[in-house]
């Protein structure tokens, strides 16, 4: 049996190696103490079992870059949910679930039907506020985004109108 420390090269241990100079390094794994003949250079940390549970462990909460799993995507904020959690019906395939629909589904106390649109009422994505928040459905939401678009439209032909020393009209909507 090696001694921990010990060198011995490719050759020596009849390894099959392209190069058959390299060295390698007995060494014990600092987790579960298994001995091994590591590349001399690599990083003898842990053992292939050790790295790989370890990996397991470092999921979500437990990875070490875990930043609450809040991310932003297409101006909207989106929430990492677990797959255990009530609303996961409502998760994108990788698990990640829009904050807004989140607040009012949990303020409904179920989750929302995919028809069920939520809506900002002052029109800013990042504002998630309940107050801000209202259910909808598609066609009223088009209906109202077009509606806004219109009365912005209004508001810039009038003011327009106005830098030409026209008269201004008034359009009521």
């Amino acid at each position: 049996m090696p001694i921990l420390g010990e060198i011995k090269t490719a050759r020596e241990l009849g390894l099959k190696h392209k190069q058959l100079r390299r060295k390698f390094i007995w060494v014990a794994c600092p987790d579960c103490g298994k001995e091994r003949w590591v590349a001399k250079g690599e990083h003898p940390r842990v053992c292939k079992v050790c790295r790989d549970t370890s990996r397991r462990n470092y999921r979500l909460e437990n990875h070490p870059n875990w930043k609450g799993g809040r991310r932003k995507e297409n101006g909207y904020w989106t929430i990492k949910i677990s797959p255990d959690s009530k609303y996961y019906s409502m998760a994108s395939n990788i698990g990640y679930v829009r904050e807004h629909r989140l607040v009012v589904a949990k303020y409904l106390g179920r989750p929302l039907l995919t028809n069920e649109i939520v809506h900002h009422l002052n029109g800013d994505r990042e504002d998630n506020r309940l107050e801000n928040l209202v259910i909808t459905t598609r066609g009223k939401h088009e209906h109202q985004t077009l509606l806004k678009l219109a009365q912005q439209r209004i508001r810039h032909l009038e003011v327009q109108l106005a830098g030409e020393g026209k008269p201004r009209v008034s359009v009521g909507v």
